[in-house]
């Protein structure tokens, strides 16, 4: 069948074989599913576990391989809908929760739907749960804007810090404690989301790369297998059916 990719502001959806991801670790908390199981999942105890799903918090790292098809969802950190799905289903945040039971058809999801994709699942997934108040500090929020404005640049810990006026120290505890991982972490996911949202959009992996804030391709590539487990070529190349929504 034809590779859905479905990016988001805060969220991105894909369909398609993966094959066999390495161990890495996401920016973004993620539920993993195989359309036809078994998904062979390693954790980073070492222990293989066959599941139909999984859900991944940000920065835990894993493995896992998959002879058909999978689900990928990925909710940002920072996003409402990460916030609401944690306190509403009670997930850890500090490991991979295996086959949680979670109210939806994954392999229904079919190309031509996907303009719909991230608001059927946002519906499916929170259904009528509690609303949770928007916790991030406004510190980090700037933080996090500046960084999504400014791609291109690498500012560290300290040149952030002295836009919120807070000591470089206290910046980077703050974005553990509200985002969940580095800042420098948090950098590559955003990176990579708009590299995804280039090529949707008809560039080259060495442009999206450059447009993206990415040394090169290669830069590229590295990131995306240490964040997702596999190259961009792997899961970007043809037959895919994109869309992107603002």
């Amino acid at each position: 069948m034809r590779r859905i990719l479905s990016i988001g502001s805060r969220s991105t959806f894909y369909r398609g074989p993966v094959g066999r991801a390495g161990l890495h670790r996401h920016s973004a908390a993620a539920i993993v599913a195989a359309i036809s199981p078994p998904l062979r999942v390693r954790s980073d105890d070492g222990v293989r576990h066959d599941v139909t799903s999984m859900y991944v918090p940000p920065d835990v790292p894993h493995e896992f391989d998959s002879d058909g098809d999978v689900a990928v969802f990925f909710a940002e950190p920072t996003s409402t809908m990460h916030r609401r799905f944690e306190s509403h289903y009670v997930l850890r945040t500090d490991e991979i929760t295996l086959d949680p039971a979670l109210p939806l058809d994954w392999a229904r999801f079919e190309w031509g739907e996907d303009d719909t994709i991230h608001d059927e699942i946002e519906r499916e997934l929170l259904p009528l749960g509690p609303v949770v108040a928007d916790g991030h500090d406004p510190r980090v929020a700037a933080v996090v804007a500046h960084m999504r404005a400014h791609l291109d640049r690498s500012d560290g810990a300290a040149d952030l810090a002295a836009l919120v006026h807070v000591s470089p120290s206290r910046l980077s505890a703050l974005f553990r404690t509200h985002v969940g991982m580095p800042i420098r972490r948090y950098r590559v996911w955003l990176r990579l989301h708009a590299a995804a949202a280039a090529i949707a959009e008809g560039s080259s992996l060495t442009d999206a790369a450059a447009t993206a804030g990415f040394a090169d391709a290669s830069h590229f590539s590295t990131s995306a297998r240490r964040v997702f487990g596999v190259a961009p070529s792997d899961v970007l190349g043809a037959h895919l059916g994109v869309t992107i929504r603002a």
